[in-house]
């Protein structure tokens, strides 16, 4: 994850290089217009620990870590994106096993509420992410994240053609993990659901017309 952090960090600095020799100078946000987005999430996107079936004493826990999207303008005011999440999964427990790197497929869109210096937005987004299989002694462990999140925020462009800004949000987000624990001829599952402010987020956009 250390990696994916550097990754985004470049790539908001490249965004304010390419702003200044790459994209016109009569650059706007303008409906069919495109863009890149990063984002950092806060450290209140983890989930509470799920319970793995067949093992009273190990549960797993999900956090969010970064994203990367796609951003298309249909309006001046509203945003759809499709992209990337990047999490992290820890065990924990007795003979726990080591902690995995997860992608996650992700979409959502975003309504613009004024124009201003600092603009308000409302948006909501979804996520999914498979859980590849860990082996616990004679027992693989499968799983899912399905997650939910609608979120406030603000952003604000930080170069004079309004092709660059800022952004952070607060959200709440609705997660349901699903757990397969299999053993020879038997399997057990088991399903959380649960809040957190999953949706919490801090990053940039570029914005391409």
């Amino acid at each position: 994850m250390k990696k994916i952090k550097q990754f985004l960090s470049g790539f908001a600095i490249m965004a304010l290089i390419s702003t200044m020799f790459v994209i016109p100078a009569n650059a706007q946000m303008l409906q069919g217009g495109c863009g890149l987005n990063a984002g950092i999430a806060l450290p209140a996107g983890i989930t509470q620990s799920a319970g793995v079936p067949n093992f009273s004493s190990l549960n797993i826990t999900f956090t969010n870590s970064a994203s990367a999207n796609f951003i298309y303008v249909v309006s001046n005011n509203f945003q759809l994106n499709a992209g990337l999440g990047f999490l992290s999964t820890s065990f924990s427990g007795n003979s726990a096993p080591a902690s995995q790197s997860l992608i996650s497929i992700a979409v959502g869109g975003k309504l613009i509420l004024s124009h201003h210096d600092v603009m308000p937005y409302i948006g909501l987004g979804f996520s999914y992410t498979n859980l590849p299989k860990v082996t616990q002694g004679t027992t693989d462990i499968t799983g899912s994240l399905i997650t939910l999140t609608p979120c406030f925020g603000v952003e604000s462009f930080i170069n004079q053609a309004k092709t660059v800004s800022m952004y952070i949000q607060m959200g709440i987000g609705y997660n349901s993990t699903s757990l397969k624990a299999t053993s020879g001829n038997f399997s057990s599952t088991s399903g959380t659901s649960m809040f957190n402010l999953g949706g919490s987020a801090a990053g940039v956009n570029i914005y391409f017309n």
